[in-house]
C-alpha cells in the first residue's frame, strides 16, 4: 500500500501544466481528437444516460465483444485503467506471492505497480539502445547469471542475499550530491551481478560442503555456451 501512495504521490512523474497551456504545442490536447467524434461520443454517452447503467451493462458488453473481435480473440473484458488490464493479466496468469517478473523500468509506473499488486516481486533489465524496449541479451544475462543461482540456491536451500542493489550514489537520501547512472559503471554493475553467499564464523562443516556442493551442481548444469560467455 505504501507503494502505491508514493507512485502516486510522486510529483516527478507527472506531466507539467505547462503541457497544456495556450501559445505552446501541446504535448497533448485530446479536445481536437473529440471535436472528429463528437457526434459519435454524445450519441454512445446519451445511451448510457437514459439507461441509467453506468457500471458495466449493455454497452460495455457491445464494446467488449466488438474488441474482442477486432483483436481476433474469443474474449474481451473492459476495465478502468491500464493499470487494473495488467493486473488481471498477471492474475490470470497465476502470478502471486513468491513469484518475480522480469520488467523495464524505462515505463509508466503502472507496469511494476501491477506486479506489485498480485504480491510478486518486480525485477528490472536494461532496454535495447534503439528500440527503447526490453533488451534480450540483458535479459539472457540476468536469466543466466545471478537471478538463475539466487534461485537455484533458494531452491535447495541455501540463503543468499545481493549485496548491494543499489549503490549509495544512486539511493534517494544521496540525490543532492547529483549523481547520475553511468557515473560509476563498474559499481553499477557489480551491484548488478554480484551475489552474496553465507559466510559467518559459526557456519557448521557440514553447511559449507552443502553450499559447495550446490554451487558445483548449478555449475555442472550449465550449458557450453554458457562457459564460453
Amino acid at each position: 500500500m505504501q507503494r502505491l501512495k508514493d507512485c502516486f504521490l510522486n510529483s516527478e512523474i507527472r506531466i507539467p501544466q505547462s503541457a497544456f497551456e495556450v501559445g505552446m504545442v501541446p504535448f497533448i490536447d485530446l479536445t481536437r481528437q473529440y471535436k472528429t467524434i463528437e457526434e459519435e461520443i454524445l450519441s454512445a454517452t446519451k445511451k448510457v444516460y437514459e439507461k441509467g447503467r453506468f457500471i458495466l451493462g449493455e454497452e460495455v458488453s457491445a464494446f467488449e465483444e466488438e474488441f474482442s473481435r477486432y483483436c481476433g480473440v474469443r474474449f474481451g473484458v473492459g476495465v478502468d485503467s491500464g493499470t487494473n488490464a495488467l493486473h488481471l493479466a498477471l492474475k490470470a496468469a497465476d502470478i502471486g506471492e513468491g513469484d518475480e517478473v522480469i520488467t523495464v523500468a524505462h515505463s509508466f509506473v503502472a507496469t511494476a505497480l501491477a506486479i506489485s499488486l498480485t504480491g510478486a516481486k518486480p525485477l528490472f533489465v536494461d532496454i535495447d539502445p534503439e528500440t527503447y524496449t526490453m533488451d534480450p541479451n540483458a535479459l539472457e544475462h540476468f536469466l543466466r547469471h545471478r537471478n538463475t543461482l539466487h534461485t537455484f540456491l533458494e531452491e535447495k536451500g541455501v540463503g543468499t542475499l545481493i549485496h548491494y542493489p543499489i549503490p549509495i550514489h544512486l539511493q534517494k537520501a544521496f540525490r543532492e550530491l547529483g549523481y547520475r547512472r553511468g557515473n560509476l559503471p563498474l559499481t553499477e554493475q557489480y551491484a548488478r551481478e554480484l551475489l552474496s553467499l553465507p559466510l559467518f564464523p559459526e557456519m557448521a562443516e557440514s553447511e559449507i560442503e552443502e553450499v559447495a556442493t550446490q554451487i558445483k551442481l548449478f555449475v555442472g548444469q550449465k550449458s557450453p555456451a554458457d562457459d564460453e560467455d
